[in-house]
């Protein structure tokens, strides 16, 4: 595998003034891959929608962390699929 995984836990990103700090970070070669909220089960306070709206601050205020990145796949001779090209995303709900 050629690529460079790292998990960063409580990093501190500064954008546009606003200074946060998301739960975990997921790189790929040095790009921002996944943010992840947790939340401690022991808290009643602390809900799944709680997460949600820390990761809408997130969005709001530090884009950067959530821009989407061009997929590109390279195809040879023997593989028949056609290549992909452009922005993917993919939601669960």
């Amino acid at each position: 595998d050629n690529n460079t995984w790292t998990a960063i836990n409580q990093f501190t990103v500064t954008e546009s003034g606003n200074t946060r700090r998301p739960d975990i970070v997921v790189f790929v070669n040095d790009l921002p891959l996944a943010v992840i909220e947790l939340k401690n089960p022991a808290d009643e306070n602390a809900t799944v929608w709680s997460a949600f709206y820390k990761m809408q601050t997130y969005k709001a205020e530090l884009p950067s962390l959530f821009v989407r990145i061009p997929v590109k796949r390279a195809t040879h001779s023997g593989n028949k699929k056609p290549p992909v090209s452009g922005p993917t995303l993919c939601r669960r709900v």
